[in-house]
């Protein structure tokens, strides 16, 4: 099994039990929101939707790889370890390196 065919099945797997879960809450967030009138019922529905098309794809896609992806790690870790980034693709030719300031030990 391919890499793209895993995160399809596991994206479907997903959905079977998230769409369900979604549409439940959406509903009932409807509900108790049906007072406010019509305009605040459609932003709960549109907001399920998207959420019904996202929450399987952030789920089957692995956290290192999602973190990655989305460019969430904060600087370098604080554990004292060297640490490298390597950016496949065209990327962004730079003028001069950049180069972290030594400490003195």
């Amino acid at each position: 099994m391919t890499t793209l065919e895993s995160v399809l099945l596991s994206y479907l797997t997903n959905s079977l039990w998230q769409l369900p879960l979604l549409f439940a809450a959406g509903w009932l967030a409807a509900r108790v929101l049906s007072s406010l009138g019509p305009a605040a019922e459609h932003r709960v529905w549109v907001s399920v939707l998207l959420l019904q098309a996202l929450l399987p794809a952030a789920s089957s896609i692995p956290g290192d790889a999602l973190r990655t992806l989305l460019n969430l790690s904060f600087g370098s870790p604080n554990n004292g370890q060297p640490h490298v980034s390597v950016v496949m693709g065209p990327g962004i030719a730079f003028g001069n390196p950049h180069l972290p300031g030594s400490s003195p030990p």
